[in-house]
């Protein structure tokens, strides 16, 4: 068996939660979001701490403050994500060639899902962050059950799948986007989920001895008309710069 399905089924379902969580700390905020992470926080640490990764001493403090500021969270993640787009939240937004590129990546991303009977659901578009985090905590989720059956053959699929996925899409871009992140604010919700985000693929794409071929600018002008719903969630208001 290779690197993925060598694991432990402990770590491909620390694995799994990881990505499960930082996706919904990637989603619109919510009051029922922000309420499921901060009770997940006690097994976020210990995930951490399991997967060898960076500990968060603070991140407990810093998901309890989160529910005392929902709108300015609302507020600030539609300026970052969606209408100043400071930080594009999607794939192909940091595709230079847009018109030429954006419909390629939708269709490969698309056909990942389709071959494991998975779909996204509006309104997050298959190249959102989000959408493409569910995916890869799927497929890892889907390896801890494999594992436990001892399918070799289904596991070798699905770790195939999951290299793939993190080479061709997710790996090349997380890298830019934690940078804008970084750069864009200094709020501690969204610090957190970026320095997580980064230092979990950090060491998944090392581990996988993976070199994916990472997208390093961003220039801003129209993407190609989507047929998928825009826009992360519902909107807010924009507070004061």
């Amino acid at each position: 068996m290779t690197a993925v399905a060598e694991r432990p089924l402990e770590e491909a379902a620390a694995r799994a939660f990881l990505l499960a969580w930082l996706a919904r700390g990637f989603a619109y905020p919510r009051e029922d979001r922000l309420v499921s992470l901060q009770a997940a926080a006690d097994d976020l640490a210990r995930v951490l701490t399991m997967l060898e990764l960076e500990a968060e001493p603070e991140a407990a403090a810093i998901l309890e403050a989160a529910r005392g500021r929902l709108v300015e969270l609302q507020g600030l993640y539609n300026r970052l994500f969606v209408t100043a787009l400071e930080v594009p939240i999607t794939e192909t937004a940091y595709e230079l060639d847009k018109t030429a590129r954006r419909a390629a990546e939708l269709a490969d991303i698309q056909g990942f899902h389709r071959a494991f009977g998975l779909r996204v659901g509006a309104p997050v578009e298959p190249d959102h962050l989000v959408a493409e985090l569910d995916f890869l905590s799927a497929l890892m989720q889907k390896l801890a059950h494999l594992h436990e059956r001892g399918d070799e053959e289904g596991l070798a699929v699905v770790e195939q799948a999951y290299r793939r996925f993190l080479e061709d899409h997710l790996g090349r871009w997380y890298e830019i986007f934690c940078e804008r992140l970084e750069q864009a604010t200094d709020d501690p919700y969204f610090r957190l989920m970026g320095r997580l985000l980064r230092g979990f693929l950090e060491a998944e794409l090392r581990l996988l001895d993976l070199a994916p071929q990472r997208l390093t600018r961003y220039v801003s002008q129209p993407a190609a008309p989507s047929s998928w719903p825009c826009g992360a969630g519902p909107g807010a208001r924009i507070p004061p710069s």
